[in-house]
């Protein structure tokens, strides 16, 4: 038998400081079968909290799948520093809605998504009840956090396009105030990745693009959370948003997880069915980490819980990561810049402001970047490339956006020196006293994204 007394009642304990808990908090819902109820939990601090909407599931039990719910994820996140929003959804069990005869019945996929920006669109409702607490929420900083069917929200309020099977048209539902997300045990691609009775059953869930969910997510994935009545993949589907989506993306995969992750959505939860107090505080940490560190609270924090992660828990759980696709220069252009001799700069000459005169420079294409380097003593362009970092290149017909970077490391020094030689030896302005003097002013750039 699970204990399910002890999984997740520990979870705040090492974090000081008591927290408000307000429900329900009724907000405008117009054109809803249902009175859209919230729950606030936040700390009691001076300090501006952001923001973190959190998403449940369409479990069976009938109070985790509404604000009620996940007691253990929302006291964790509010007592790391966030003001937690708990929308109850249409699907949930305590509405009696899953068998209406409604087309968005029985997930209300549409309606979860808009439930996340409605709470967004009138926070002002929390002015009336909590005034304290509303006028510190940082409004600036959100977050969308879910589970399971809470998490196909989060990923369609991060940009995911599922197909509306109804209409053959993708849904957009992406709401570019939520600048993080976190997306839990979660379903993943349809198509062939369903099985039979689930592509039935629940074919809103037949087709999603991850492709357009571009914020960054944190995604958590157990690796025992097979799901078998939706899925003929295994516990790999619900990775498919880390693997499926653009960086950057993480993915903490729980060792022995199952789809409650160790106990986090309800204390003496009977949908537990891993439970285990070590998995669960492991998720609690991880995630509020990665939250606070996407959101400006801490920078440092993510890294020091993966080095932890690492060094102490690596036998629980591994974090994997995707970095932002980094732009590159064109074949065409990188062509240009080694075979021609028109290769120009502007460096921003202070923060924002780029002058608009280009200046000719020696530079040369090299692993795929472009290296360009000055003779002139205290070059000015120089100066202004690695202090203010960015500016624009002529090259190939355009002028894009880029960013200058010093080239300190001597290896890459030499490697850039017989860059140089190789294209420049016949240039009679050229000269091996012209490397020596200029080798502490040689930059590497690189073009910017749009």
């Amino acid at each position: 038998m699970t204990d399910h007394i002890a999984i997740p009642a520990r979870a705040g304990d090492d974090l000081s400081g008591p927290l408000v808990s307000v429900a329900p908090v009724a907000f405008p819902s117009r054109d809803r079968p249902a009175e859209l109820q919230v729950r606030l939990t936040a700390p009691m601090t001076d300090r501006a909290p952001p923001i973190v909407v959190l998403s449940h599931g369409h479990g069976p039990s009938q109070y985790v799948s509404s604000l009620y719910g996940y007691a253990p994820l929302a006291n964790h996140l509010a007592a790391s520093g966030f003001a937690v929003l708990q929308p109850t959804h249409l699907d949930s069990a305590t509405l009696g809605l899953r068998h209406a005869d409604s087309p968005e019945a029985p997930l209300y996929r549409r309606s979860r998504a808009g439930d996340v920006s409605s709470v967004l669109d009138h926070l002002g409702v929390l002015q009336e009840v909590v005034p304290d607490v509303a006028a510190r929420m940082d409004t600036g900083r959100i977050a969308v956090v879910g589970h399971s069917m809470g998490g196909h929200t989060a990923s369609m309020v991060l940009g995911a396009l599922p197909r509306d099977p109804a209409t053959g048209h993708r849904v957009n539902a992406r709401d570019r105030r939520v600048g993080a997300g976190v997306v839990m045990a979660a379903p993943g691609r349809g198509g062939d990745a369903l099985n039979p009775r689930a592509a039935r059953h629940h074919p809103v869930l037949n087709d999603t693009d991850f492709t357009t969910m571009a914020p960054p997510t944190l995604v958590v994935a157990g690796d025992q959370d097979h799901a078998h009545h939706l899925n003929v993949v295994g516990a790999a589907w619900q990775t498919d948003a880390f693997h499926l989506s653009p960086g950057p993306k993480f993915l903490l995969d729980v060792h022995g997880g199952e789809h409650s992750l160790g106990g986090i959505s309800g204390y003496d939860s009977a949908e537990t069915t891993d439970g285990s107090l070590t998995r669960a505080l492991l998720f609690l940490e991880t995630t509020a980490a990665f939250l606070r560190t996407r959101l400006g609270v801490d920078d440092r924090a993510w890294s020091v819980a993966t080095a932890r992660l690492a060094r102490e828990h690596a036998a629980s759980a591994t974090v994997h990561e995707k970095r932002k696709d980094v732009p590159r220069w064109t074949d065409a252009q990188l062509r240009r810049v080694q075979q021609g001799d028109d290769f120009h700069v502007a460096p921003d000459r202070d923060a924002d402001r780029t002058p608009g005169r280009f200046v000719w420079v020696w530079a040369v294409a090299l692993g795929g970047d472009v290296y360009a380097r000055s003779a002139t003593r205290n070059s000015r362009w120089f100066h202004s490339a690695v202090t203010y970092g960015r500016g624009a290149v002529a090259v190939a017909d355009g002028e894009p956006r880029v960013e200058f970077s010093r080239v300190d490391d001597e290896a890459a020094k030499d490697r850039a020196d017989e860059a140089f030689r190789a294209k420049y030896s016949k240039d009679p302005y050229f000269s091996e006293d012209l490397l020596k003097n200029s080798r502490h002013q040689i930059a590497r750039i690189r073009p910017l994204g749009p």
